[in-house]
């Protein structure tokens, strides 16, 4: 296996830790982490294959700050990549076409990004745990030898429905104790506050 795969596998699964169970307390770091992988992935997509990567370090890099700078910003490119990280890999698991997958996600991760800064914490609690669950199965897929890893997109297909299947269930109970880690720890810090 390639250093660059094994070091998409390391960062999509430490990433993916990190958001899933951590994303709420550690938002404003995660919000540039996001500005960053949104720009990355528009480089490559845009750029395609050497320089695409280039180009898509330094949108990151733009974009990260951007993030970092501006909360809800952040706040919705978190919500753009996510619906785009996640409608991609649910329609691409179900063999869409690329070119009309890759339209239907942009839709879905504009339209994610405005509900992102209208429901902030439950959005942001919610996003985080599926985005982090999505990381952690895209990493292990790929350490399997008939998944489909195209590294100059960081797109991964399952090698058959049954294995798509099997990552989803995995992914929806990762996101599930997430959620319900991150929520209790959200609860436990405001009833801290309140008795301050």
């Amino acid at each position: 296996m390639e250093i660059g795969v094994l070091l998409f596998v390391f960062f999509s699964v430490l990433f993916g830790l990190a958001n899933c169970f951590f994303g709420y307390p550690m938002f404003s770091t995660l919000v540039a982490l996001w500005g960053f992988v949104l720009g990355l992935i528009l480089g490559v997509a845009i750029g395609g294959q050497g320089s695409g990567i280039v180009v898509g370090i330094i949108l990151g890099i733009v974009l990260g700050g951007i993030a970092l700078a501006m909360t809800y910003v952040g706040i919705f490119f978190m919500g753009v990549g996510v619906g785009i990280v996640l409608t991609m890999t649910v329609l691409r698991a179900l063999n869409m076409q690329p070119d009309t997958a890759q339209t239907i996600a942009i839709i879905v991760g504009l339209a994610t990004g405005a509900l992102t800064i209208l429901l902030r914490k439950y959005v942001i609690i919610f996003l985080t745990a599926i985005s982090g669950a999505t990381g952690i199965v895209q990493g292990g897929l790929v350490l399997l030898p008939t998944t489909q890893f195209n590294p100059n997109t960081l797109e991964v297909v399952p090698a058959n429905s049954s294995v798509a299947i099997v990552a989803v269930i995995a992914g929806f109970a990762l996101a599930i104790l997430g959620m319900f880690y991150q929520w209790s720890q959200a609860r436990e810090e405001g009833f801290l506050e309140s008795l301050r």
